[in-house]
C-alpha cells in the first residue's frame, strides 16, 4: 500500500470515529469541523494537482475524465481502484449520515470530508494511471 493510500485510510477511520462522536456529543463537534475543513482543502489541492498532471499527460496519452477522476480506465490496478473507491464511498456515507442525523448544526461539516477521497482518486489516477497512447485519428 502506498503512502497516499495509508493517509486516505487514516482520514477515513478518523473521520468515521470523529463523526460518530460528534453526533453523540456536542462537546466533540469542533474536532469534526477542523478535520472536515483540513480534509476538504487537502482534497481540493489533490484534485487540482490531478487535473494539472492529467492535462499534461493528455498531450501524449488518451486521458479520459472518468479514468482521471474516478479511476475508470481499465488499466488502473483493480485492488487499488477498489480500495480508493470504497474509502471515498465510506467517507460519503458517513459524512451525509452524520449531517442528516444532526441537521443545522456544525456536524453538517462532515459532508466536506469526502472531497479528500475524491482528490486522492484524481491524483492517483493522474499519476499512476496507465492510459492508451494518443493516436492521430482520435
Amino acid at each position: 500500500m502506498k503512502p497516499i493510500d495509508r493517509i486516505d485510510v487514516a482520514i477515513t477511520v478518523v473521520g468515521v470515529v470523529v463523526a460518530v462522536l460528534a453526533v453523540a456529543s456536542e462537546d466533540l463537534r469542533l474536532p469534526l469541523v477542523a478535520l472536515a475543513c483540513v480534509a476538504f482543502v487537502a482534497g481540493a489541492a489533490l484534485m487540482a494537482a490531478g487535473v494539472v498532471i492529467g492535462s499534461a499527460r493528455s498531450r501524449e496519452e488518451f486521458v479520459t475524465l472518468g479514468g482521471l477522476l474516478l479511476m475508470a480506465a481499465p488499466h488502473h490496478p483493480p485492488a487499488r481502484r477498489r480500495l480508493l473507491r470504497v474509502l471515498a464511498g465510506v467517507q460519503s456515507v458517513v459524512g451525509v449520515g452524520a449531517a442528516v442525523s444532526r441537521p443545522f448544526t456544525t456536524v453538517a461539516f462532515a459532508v466536506l470530508v469526502p472531497m479528500f477521497g475524491l482528490g486522492v482518486m484524481a491524483w492517483v489516477g493522474a499519476r499512476d494511471g496507465d492510459f492508451d497512447p494518443r493516436s492521430d485519428d482520435r
